[in-house]
């Protein structure tokens, strides 16, 4: 039916009100797992140190009864050290923002200051896993840290491995060399760490791979590894069709996904596969998140989020990772 011409309708009233809820919905992933797992020390000075030690190969020890006693070997320990990288995100807001009535927050700069505090973890969070070597920078070069691929080095399937000690980079390989992920990759690496004496607790890897991972227990041809629940009482049936812990032959491992990983769009970090042992890593903060006020010289609220850290990794020989698999 038509709309009489005498009928007065919403589209012209003058005076409606505007509504808008209370609200305001971010979906952007916020989570930092490895930043905000690992336990954190006070740094003291822009070159964080810190020494590594190790006993000499086990041997079949027999000797002569009465034999004069011949002097051991004695090796002095390994000094290793990292550097404090800075990251800072800066808020500016004009002091307008705060005064007027808004929606889904009480004021502009407190929200704004929160979102800026979360992009600088994401940030940090990413650069602690990045693929580049410490550098101690300068006047006009910023320092960076040594990131977590430049201290792993039981690793499967790279171009030049690095020295493990965050002096010298990864070399990636070609897309063309990508290896599909297999369970014998995954438990000759924690063979490999385990036989070095380290305990990896944490398997670290991004979305994409987390679901490689789990595909494995999952195929026509399953491996060693079964996929085990709890049920308890009259349940109804549950279909499980992900693994967030590992039963492997030398401990428990949690699987850990990172989106920030995926989210970098870094080529080793959305194709790697991290096997972690977190007691023997650590954020060494020489100024932990802190905001800052700014100068300023008109009506606005300036400020710095700011953070100086670097990434202890106390035994490179302890963490393990399987590079450039296909998602």
């Amino acid at each position: 039916m038509a709309v009489s011409g005498a009928t007065f309708t919403p589209f012209e009233q003058i005076g409606q009100r505007e509504q808008i809820i209370d609200a305001i919905y971010n979906v952007t992933p916020s989570e930092t797992p490895l930043y905000s797992a690992l336990p954190k020390e006070k740094a003291t000075a822009l070159n964080y140190e810190w020494q590594t030690d190790s006993l000499v190969t086990p041997s079949t020890n027999a000797q002569l009864f009465g034999d004069e006693a011949t002097d051991s070997t004695i090796v002095a320990t390994t000094r290793l050290n990292n550097r404090i990288q800075q990251s800072y995100v800066v808020n500016r807001i004009a002091g307008t923002d705060d005064r007027i009535s808004t929606a889904g927050r009480d004021k502009e700069t407190t929200y704004q200051r929160i979102k800026r505090g979360l992009e600088l973890r994401t940030d940090m969070e990413v650069v602690l896993c990045t693929n580049q070597a410490a550098s101690a920078g300068g006047r006009a070069t910023a320092a960076t840290l040594a990131g977590l691929p430049t201290w792993t080095t039981n690793i499967i399937n790279f171009s030049t491995a690095p020295t493990g000690d965050g002096t010298d980079i990864l070399g990636e390989l070609t897309d063309a060399s990508s290896v599909t992920l297999t369970y014998s990759m995954i438990s000759t690496i924690m063979t490999q760490c385990f036989t070095d004496g380290g305990n990896p607790n944490v398997m670290m890897l991004p979305p994409a791979l987390k679901r490689a991972f789990s595909a494995l227990q999952f195929s026509t041809n399953p491996s060693t590894a079964d996929v085990r629940q709890n049920i308890r009482g009259a349940q109804g049936a549950v279909a499980v069709g992900t693994v967030e812990q590992w039963l492997s032959d030398f401990g428990l491992v949690d699987v850990v996904v990172n989106r920030q990983w995926a989210r970098s769009g870094d080529t080793v970090m959305t194709r790697t596969i991290h096997l972690l042992d977190y007691e023997n890593m650590c954020i060494a903060e020489l100024q932990s998140i802190m905001v800052q006020p700014l100068a300023k010289s008109g009506d606005y609220t300036r400020e710095q989020i700011l953070s100086e850290y670097t990434l202890k990794v106390g035994s490179p020989v302890s963490n393990g990772a399987i590079y450039q698999v296909t998602p």
